[in-house]
């Protein structure tokens, strides 16, 4: 049993925004959902408190006075990365992605909804608790899979595991030879049912009676060894005895619990068709044989044990390297499929993905990778337990899925099969379902918790996964790279600037864009290109965006830039170019051959088309 446990803690939340104002209605929303609240005014206050306090979730400004956003919270992800943080941000999407990229959580946006704040700092809570219980977990299955040397002798006298069957049977065969019993049989418990492993000296008819039989330990005859540790004498045939001696009329016969470090591994049980002349003596050899049945049956169930977990292991490290692979997204999918049945064992299971306009969920992958001729199939939204799983975006584990009010006929009219249980989980990123994975019928035993938090650790993998694969595609449209300069192309350029006029009509900030342009009568080769490039990306801020534009001429976004700081920095831009010593193909300086101007905006810009226009008039005037 457990001891008592210590009631939870609250959450600490550190807050860092230099404006009071926000502190202030920050701590008022978080407060009210019971969070403990640290709060700083400066990104060297933050940083202070984070290694002091080490909070729960970190909520920091992207636009403190003291430093900068975005370097504060890639030091912050290097000195505590199991600790969530949330970018706080008036910038474009540009400056979000740039905070996602340098290991921001989330995000959220002022002016502060208090209903969201609320939700999202909830999530990336209770992800964080979770990722710290997942790394707990596996650091305790280390040191139970270190300290498994009693397994390794085992194996290594057995030969394999399989062996250790045989192990028992010449046990029993030496037992009932050394003390001249005429038959006996082993049980091993598995939770509270007892499956007989091993026989010797049965009839045919009462040893295939006795395999047959489903035997818990409470049943009625069971009742009165449930509690002794040693052997006990039972009477042949009669109401209380083991399986045994219920079945015949023999003159002694035994009943041994198999018990090892408080646990009861089995039951063993002995007969002999003589009387015995000292039965007090063989009980108590009875006794220790029971022992050594016991540990060896611990080491058994141990070893099994500790090669699941090693396959469960195995499925969360193919998981990852999956993620992270050059893959096409279905074999990804098919081959941690495949790996999860590997460990699990089940009739079927699907992985089925949320179609975005309607709702529905559509079939993606089938067990076993097959993704060629897949049924056409859609569950209307809430239909089924997989409908239900994605709606309420919660696993559920469903051991007699045919009773649950949820469960719907038409997984078993495309899988072929007659349903039983279910194992059914969301796949979740940022606390929204993108679909779900649902496995069916357990081939071996019944679902139980440790299938559901690898299915659910192997689901979380699944959509991060699916969401790179988005990003990528979104990224191929909207943000084909310039093959010279390696910058971000012009579709990207006119959709940042088109988000940052919104951002300024919406907070009524102001920003500015810079052009430089390269004289088109100078051939710069493509590593010159990309030197100049490399250039002008380090010598901009981390929220800056340049994008090669068109021809020879490189646009560079600045939020929260007026027209003197645009000014500025065109001046320093020609300045390191001409420190760096870069060189046209004639061998003159290329400071002399770059010219820039920049144009400065409020929200009254109808749109990035006219803003560009006036930023090249400037230029051929430049």
């Amino acid at each position: 049993m457990e001891g008592p446990q210590e009631p939870p803690r609250p959450f600490h939340v550190l807050v860092i925004d230099d404006d009071p104002h926000i502190l202030s209605q920050m701590r008022h929303i978080l407060e009210k959902q019971g969070y403990e609240i640290l709060s700083a005014a400066s990104g060297r206050a933050g940083m202070s408190l984070l290694r002091q306090q080490s909070p729960d979730l970190v909520i920091v400004d992207l636009e403190l006075a003291d430093a900068n956003g975005l370097d504060l919270l890639a030091q912050m992800k290097r000195e505590r990365p199991q600790v969530p943080v949330i970018a706080l941000s008036t910038a474009s999407e540009v400056s979000v992605i740039a905070a996602l990229r340098q290991g921001a959580d989330d995000y959220l946006s002022k002016p502060i909804v208090p209903e969201e704040m609320a939700e999202r700092v909830a999530f990336n809570l209770k992800k964080g608790h979770q990722a710290r219980l997942q790394a707990g977990w596996m650091e305790r299955l280390q040191q139970e899979l270190a300290a498994l040397g009693s397994v390794r002798e085992v194996a290594r006298a057995a030969g394999r595991a399989v062996d250790l069957y045989q192990l028992l049977q010449r046990i029993l065969d030496h037992t009932l030879h050394a003390m001249r019993l005429d038959a006996g049989i082993l049980f091993m418990a598995d939770d509270s049912e007892l499956i007989p492993l091993v026989h010797r000296g049965l009839p045919q008819a009462i040893a295939a009676a006795l395999t047959r039989r489903r035997l818990t330990w409470n049943d009625p005859s069971l009742r009165p060894f449930q509690r002794v540790t040693g052997a006990i004498l039972t009477a042949g045939q009669s109401e209380h005895g083991g399986p045994l001696s219920q079945a015949m009329a023999y003159p002694f016969s035994a009943v041994v619990p198999l018990w090892h470090q408080g646990q009861r591994w089995g039951l063993l049980e002995v007969a002999a068709e003589a009387r015995r002349a000292d039965p007090d003596r063989d009980l108590e050899i009875l006794g220790t044989v029971g022992q050594q049945f016991a540990l060896t049956l611990a080491n058994l169930r141990w070893h099994e044990a500790a090669q699941l977990r090693l396959r469960k292991l195995a499925v969360l490290n193919e998981a990852s390297l999956a993620l992270t692979s050059e893959l096409d997204l279905d074999q990804v999918l098919a081959t941690v499929m495949m790996r999860i049945n590997d460990v699990v064992g089940v009739e079927a299971g699907s992985l089925l993905l949320a179609d975005e306009e309607s709702g529905e969920l559509v079939l993606r992958l089938l067990l076993g990778g097959k993704t060629a001729d897949l049924p056409v199939r859609r569950i209307p939204p809430g239909k089924g337990i997989a409908g239900w799983v994605h709606a309420q975006g919660r696993s559920l584990l469903a051991v007699d899925a045919r009773q649950d009010p949820r469960y719907h006929p038409d997984v078993d009219s495309y899988a072929g099969i007659r349903t039983r249980s279910v194992l059914c989980a969301p796949l979740l990123l940022r606390g929204v379902s993108m679909g779900v994975l649902e496995l069916v019928n357990k081939i071996e035993g019944e679902f139980g918790e440790d299938d559901l938090r690898l299915v659910e650790s192997v689901a979380a993998l699944i959509a991060t996964r699916i969401e790179q694969s988005r990003f990528r595609e979104w990224a191929s449209q909207f943000a084909l790279i310039d093959p010279r300069t390696g910058l971000p192309g012009p579709k990207f350029v006119m959709r940042a600037l088109e988000q940052e006029i919104a951002r300024c009509r919406r907070y009524e900030r102001q920003g500015s864009v810079l052009l430089l342009e390269v004289d088109p009568r100078l051939p710069l080769s493509e590593a010159q290109w990309r030197d100049f490039a490399a250039l002008l990306r380090s010598a901009v801020r981390h929220a800056d965006l340049p994008g090669h534009y068109r021809s020879s001429i490189v646009a560079t976004i600045l939020p929260e830039t007026d027209e003197d700081g645009a000014r500025a920095l065109a001046g320093r831009l020609v300045e390191e170019i001409r420190r760096a010593g870069l060189q046209g193909p004639d061998g003159t300086a290329l400071a002399e051959h770059v010219r820039c101007a920049w144009v400065s905006f409020r929200g009254d810009v109808r749109g990035p088309e006219e803003l560009l226009a006036q930023a090249e008039r400037a230029l051929e005037q430049a």
